[in-house]
């Protein structure tokens, strides 16, 4: 992912800086871009990553390799980095910075990588993400919809066409997973979000090859009604088990949670057993929470009508 991010960026950087002619011992003029902004706090030049006192190609090339995380590259004056001074150093003081060494106004624009800080800003919003939001990263057009791939993780954002500013859907997508593993940033909140992009493995302390019996729960409104699953329902479910991600383990917030629940009580064939609990935004292994997609829930709970994967009612 590191080699994509440097070549990315090397792209960029590249075919911005071929025309212009410098050479790496050769300074690039800052005075007519802002007179060599300097920061009142600690007289740092910004843009000058290595504090040699100037700003020129090789500063960018040395944000462009802390950006991707090399373990060589520590930068001298850090605040240096911080072009916008929002207090972060990321891909958009990369752009502040080539703008810089090009001569280019600061506030020119051109499509840039989406990175996860984009995705959390994304999920952060309170209405509908529209195409104008997309529009500021680099992305692709496959059939019907828009490909944004995520350069700081593995994860790509899919977009579906719609004739509306709005598109009809903003899914995030495991782009290596052979299982479609999906999370919509319109329904998920930036908590769930987090731990969707961190979901690394299979929850924990669950074998679903030995289940021996299992039975479903609904939880709604203080009753309780209980479905004891057959054959091919424990097959099913045991495939489902198998693909549960372990998300970021959450505090003891989802004890308090009142919304309805899917309990999953299963004995396996050496005597043990084992419970699911299912609420919305949480999965609760054997009494350790998990925090889950909207659509983890919601595949997890839909057991619950399908009338075939269940012993008849006497």
């Amino acid at each position: 992912m590191r080699k994509l991010l440097a070549g990315a960026i090397s792209l960029i950087l590249v075919f911005s800086l071929v025309i212009i002619s410098v050479s790496a011992e050769e300074t690039v003029s800052i005075v007519d871009y802002d007179k060599a902004i300097t920061s009142a706090e600690n007289d740092s030049i910004l843009g000058d990553m290595d504090s040699d006192g100037k700003v020129y190609v090789k500063d960018a090339l040395l944000l462009q390799d802390y950006l991707i995380g090399s373990l060589y590259i520590n930068l001298s004056d850090p605040k240096a980095a911080d072009l916008n001074a929002d207090g972060k150093v990321n891909i958009v003081d990369f752009s502040l910075l080539k703008n810089k060494i090009l001569g280019l106004p600061a506030d020119y624009f051109e499509k840039r990588p989406l990175m996860m800080d984009d995705v959390y800003a994304l999920a952060e919003k309170e209405t509908a993400i529209t195409w104008e939001d997309l529009n500021n990263f680099e992305g692709s057009i496959d059939n019907r919809t828009a490909v944004y791939h995520i350069y700081d993780n593995r994860y790509d954002i899919i977009a579906s066409f719609t004739d509306e500013p709005v598109p009809a859907a903003v899914d995030l997508m495991d782009g290596l997973s052979s299982y479609w593993i999906t999370l919509d940033l319109n329904r998920n909140s930036r908590k769930q979000t987090e731990a969707f992009l961190n979901s690394e493995h299979k929850l924990p302390n669950i074998t679903v090859n030995n289940i021996k019996s299992g039975t479903l729960t609904i939880l709604s409104h203080g009753e309780e009604k209980k479905h004891v699953f057959n054959n091919s329902g424990l097959y099913y479910l045991a495939a489902a088990i198998k693909n549960i991600f372990a998300c970021k383990e959450a505090t003891d917030e989802w004890k308090s949670n009142e919304t309805e629940k899917v309990r999953y009580e299963l004995e396996f064939s050496d005597g043990s057993t084992s419970e699911i609990l299912i609420m919305s935004s949480y999965i609760v292994i054997d009494g350790k929470g998990y925090i889950a997609s909207t659509e983890e829930c919601e595949r997890m709970t839909k057991f619950a009508g399908y009338s075939n994967y269940f012993v008849p009612e006497e």
